[in-house]
């Protein structure tokens, strides 16, 4: 019998004509099982699977990037580990923006060793390009907020009423306004 033969008949009550319900098994796999930074299981094997991305049945950086990439889009919310970030030299599109970087965490009272970790989700989410905009998707910006909805909210939370979310100084101020004092966290990023 396959893994996933195994699983859906563990978690899925199985009618009389033995129907496999994979809406459950999705919802199991995808939401309802806890992942652990690191495990190495048939379990995440099958997300991966069901992800569509390569196989290797650890369930590390880029199986947990795909799976909250997954979740976010489709409302749901998952852990965040907590990772370290070892700083590190980002490359000039990057390290420009450091010392706003810096003075943005400290305003909002977080700790500086958070700068890396700030730094490699813009690296990711824009490259530290202040004009990147995503057409799809209206993300805008370093950091790469949704505009609308959800920019001007926040560059009014951070002081920044009415700014643009091109503008760097508004965009790290808002980033980092939401990182201290919203629910959420670093949750507003898939890249983590």
């Amino acid at each position: 019998m396959t893994l996933l033969a195994a699983c859906c008949l563990l978690i899925t009550p199985q009618p009389a004509n033995n129907y496999i319900d994979w809406a459950a098994i999705e919802q199991y796999t995808l939401y309802d099982y806890q992942y652990e930074y690191g495990e190495e299981s048939g379990m995440v094997g099958m997300l991966q699977h069901w992800l569509g991305i390569e196989i290797d049945n650890i369930y590390g950086q880029q199986t947990h990037r795909a799976h909250r990439q997954e979740a976010m889009q489709n409302g749901k919310q998952l852990p965040l580990y907590d990772i370290h970030v070892a700083d590190r030299d980002f490359g000039a599109q990057i390290e420009q923006w450091r010392p706003l970087v810096e003075q943005a965490i400290q305003h909002f009272g977080g700790p500086l060793t958070d700068v890396p970790r700030f730094l490699r989700i813009m690296k990711c989410e824009s490259n530290g390009d202040p004009d990147a905009y995503n057409a799809q998707s209206g993300a805008s910006g370093l950091m790469q907020h949704l505009h609308p909805p959800y920019w001007e909210a926040r560059a009014r939370s951070a002081g920044y009423a009415g700014a643009s979310p091109f503008n760097p100084e508004a965009n790290i101020y808002a980033s980092a306004y939401i990182i201290y004092h919203s629910p959420n966290s670093w949750h507003h990023w898939v890249c983590t």
